[in-house]
């Protein structure tokens, strides 16, 4: 039976080069995007390059907790497996902005959604023998989790939020895994390292503290896009997750941390802490109770 793959973000940047690599490795691959047109575009590039037409899309532009349920029931009515699921979708904006859920946008996008769409999915990934889980971190891991800043409710600056969001998703996805008991499904993140995509190549100099705002010329230099090889970096930064998702050694890794050169490395001393671990599942979940009226904690 041809394995089947879920990437969030699979339209663009590392999600689309990490498709075009698994559908060449014989998967049946399933990405996400935010419109028709993303992922059409995406769809035609990826059988183009792979050479291979076991593709499909959902359109999900991950703004309510009911587009994840929606991307969940459309996969559900489609597909009847699914063999590893790639958080790979993320955030970033100068400006703090809202879903319709009135969560803010770097919290839900980067650190709930995964956990949200995990916990759904957890289902269909153990029926399989081997069901992976693998979820893209990124930023500059901030030093300690702002448990009364989970939302950017006290602060908010770009960078500094999207790299506290998704320090809060390593807490949650570890702490997820730590409940999965004798479930087959293992749970991994991944770094990927530097990219040049439409995320990086959208940062602004407000999105920096006032200091490194003097080194953004340089940054945004370094970030440039190879108009030669316009995929080049996306498909390096891929490397990451596709050694979680076909590497034989890692095929035994469980509630790992994955460098860019795909190194299992230690946790940030604040992800690896059970109060944060807890504090961030509680408050999850105390979201996903009150708008899905699905409690997770208790549902395992």
């Amino acid at each position: 039976m041809v394995k089947k793959v879920l990437i969030t973000g699979g339209s663009g940047g590392i999600g689309k080069q990490t498709a075009i690599a698994l559908a060449k490795e014989g998967y049946y691959v399933i990405i996400t995007g935010r419109s028709l047109k993303s992922c059409n575009d995406a769809l035609a590039e990826i059988e183009d390059k792979s050479n291979s037409h076991n593709i499909d899309y959902i359109i999900a532009d991950f703004n309510s907790m009911n587009s994840l349920q929606s991307l969940v029931d459309e996969y559900l009515s489609k597909h009847y497996s699914l063999d590893i699921l790639i958080n790979n979708v993320g955030y970033l904006n100068e400006q703090k902005e809202f879903t319709e859920d009135g969560l803010e946008k770097s919290f839900f996008i980067n650190a709930l959604a995964p956990y949200v769409l995990s916990n759904l999915f957890l289902g269909l990934l153990s029926k399989g023998s081997s069901g992976k889980i693998i979820t893209l971190s990124g930023g500059m891991h901030p030093r300690t989790i702002q448990l009364d800043n989970l939302q950017a409710e006290k602060s908010f600056l770009g960078i500094v939020t999207y790299s506290h969001s998704k320090l809060v998703m390593m807490a949650l996805m570890i702490g997820f895994g730590n409940t999965l008991g004798d479930t087959k499904v293992r749970s991994n993140i991944c770094y990927p390292g530097q990219a040049s995509t439409a995320m990086t190549n959208s940062l602004t100099p407000k999105m920096f503290p006032r200091f490194f705002r003097l080194f953004f010329p340089f940054l945004k230099f370094a970030n440039r896009i190879d108009i030669k090889n316009p995929d080049k970096s996306a498909k390096i930064a891929s490397k990451s997750t596709l050694y979680l998702a076909l590497n034989t050694e890692a095929q035994i890794f469980h509630n790992c941390y994955i460098n860019y050169k795909c190194e299992k490395v230690g946790l940030p001393n604040s992800v690896t802490k059970a109060e944060n671990q807890n504090g961030v599942i509680r408050y999850a979940n105390s979201i996903t109770n009150k708008i899905l009226g699905i409690d997770f904690i208790n549902k395992k």
